[in-house]
This record gives structure tokens, sequence and C-alpha cells, in this order.
């Protein structure tokens, strides 16, 4: 009977390392039936391949403009369709700009964050 407190110690550290490999962050489910991700989804989608997305000062009707990088010239820019899950046209950016579109989410980024982009787009399905 004495083996019952660590028989339940055990069991309750083991079920709390299982969840440590995940890679999605908890209370964020990335699947949308109809391609329409929320603002949220997509922040945390970035955030999980390090890219941390901020409100852009400039906001264009029925979109979300996030900027992701240094101020100034930004390495990633993600508008987000709000109202009928279209996007429009990229804001001009710089050469050597990447476009990437998935559902109502598109983003212009820089050359050198093809991967980090690609697996953030990925996340949402």
């Amino acid at each position: 009977m004495r083996s019952l407190p660590l028989l339940l110690a055990v069991a309750a550290l083991l079920g709390g390392l299982t969840g440590c490999g995940s890679s999605q962050p908890k209370g964020v489910n990335f699947h949308s039936a109809g391609g329409r991700y929320t603002v949220t989804q997509v922040e945390a989608a970035f955030a999980a391949q390090g890219i941390r997305l901020r409100l852009a000062h400039e906001q264009l009707p029925g979109e979300v403009v996030l900027h992701g990088g240094p101020k100034g010239p930004h390495l990633v820019t993600v508008l987000v369709g709000l109202s009928n899950g279209h996007v429009g046209p990229m804001p001009a950016e710089g050469s050597g700009q990447r476009v990437q579109t998935h559902g109502n989410v598109r983003v212009s980024f820089d050359s050198s964050h093809v991967q980090a982009v690609t697996s953030a787009v990925a996340r949402l399905h």
C-alpha cells in the first residue's frame, strides 16, 4: 500500500511530460474548414516559428495588417481578410519580396524567411 502514493506521483509526472513536446500553442486551433483564419490563429502560427507579429499603424478596410521584424523594413507583412474571406493586393513592399496566399491570409516576406513563413502558413490548415 505504501507504493500507491509513489505510483500516483510517477503517473502524474509522466502525464505532465507527455505534453511538453507539443509544438502547438495551447488553446489555439489552426484548422479552418472554410479557409478563413482569425488574427489570433495567424499570430500563433507565426509565433510558433519565432516571428512575432504586431498591428501595423496603417490598416486597410476589411483587413488587418500585421508586421513582423524590426521597424523600418519589415521582414514579414501579413494581411488577414475579415469581411468576405478574401484578401486584397499586398501594399507596396521592397524589391525581392515574396508573396504567399492561403485562404484569407496573404504574406509578403523577405527571402531570408522562406522556411519560417512556409512553416507558419502550413500550420494553418
